[in-house]
């Protein structure tokens, strides 16, 4: 933001004030999808090392936990008071005729990282492989839940990216029109790492590789090559948990 030395505020103090006076403000990320603001109540706190803190509640709805990443930077702006200013206002406009109208405002920007926490328990994909392996004994059964476990261990190289996850993205549950998408049945959503969600699409539509990769290109702005790595490994996981709920429910 252009803002001339003149009319900087620099004392922390008086920020933070203003924060918990206005605490109101809007978060604004560019994340996968690009920019995109939030408009939430923060409550603002400092640790004993000094770090201001702002902490707000986001739904989990919210698509901020798939467009968004733990620590990327985010800026939040705390807007007061705001007002038109004549130049008829400045008693030198009389005398110099060298005023002009201005609009005064009181605003503060906190720029930082964002992190995310939540009271549920990210899915726990080994235990419902563990529960699968104790009712399932077919030989299709134990390559499937053997497939999935290596998985699940290349996984554990790269970084979770937990996010919202409907789990069954199935074509019956996404309803297209002309414009736009709705997702429907989210019974069994919760956390998990994004792509799951992503996986359980290209399974279920059987997307080529190519088709893939336009998925990737569109969900992410700067595709790396571990994406189609856990992409990979998500589509095992998903084709295998699929395969053994049926076996274990027919």
């Amino acid at each position: 933001m252009y803002l001339p030395d003149h009319f900087a505020e620099k004392n922390l103090i008086k920020l933070h004030q203003h924060i918990q006076q206005h605490p109101f403000g809007m978060l604004v990320t560019n994340g996968h999808n690009g920019l995109d603001a939030n408009h939430l109540p923060f409550y603002l706190t400092v640790t004993p090392e000094k770090t201001t803190v702002l902490t707000t509640h986001v739904a989990l709805a919210n698509p901020i936990y798939s467009n968004v990443n733990n620590e990327d930077d985010v800026l939040v702006v705390f807007k007061a008071a705001d007002h038109y200013i004549s130049p008829n206002w400045y008693p030198s406009k009389h005398e110099t005729q060298e005023q002009v109208p201005t609009w005064n405002y009181i605003v503060v920007h906190a720029h930082g990282k964002i992190k995310f926490k939540t009271d549920e328990k990210p899915y726990d994909l080994k235990k419902d492989l563990e529960n699968y392996s104790k009712k399932l004994s077919s030989q299709k059964s134990k390559k499937l839940i053997s497939k999935s476990f290596k998985s699940i261990k290349e996984l554990a190289k790269y970084k979770y990216e937990p996010v919202l996850n409907h789990h069954d993205l199935n074509p019956k549950n996404i309803l297209f029109t002309q414009n736009s998408l709705k997702i429907i049945d989210w019974e069994y959503a919760g956390i998990n790492d994004r792509f799951f969600d992503l996986a359980c699409v290209c399974v279920e539509f059987k997307l080529t590789k190519n088709e893939e990769k336009i998925v990737l290109n569109n969900y992410f702005k700067n595709p790396k090559k571990y994406h189609k790595i856990k992409l990979k490994h998500y589509k095992i996981i998903y084709d295998s948990f699929c395969k053994l709920w049926f076996e274990a429910n027919s």
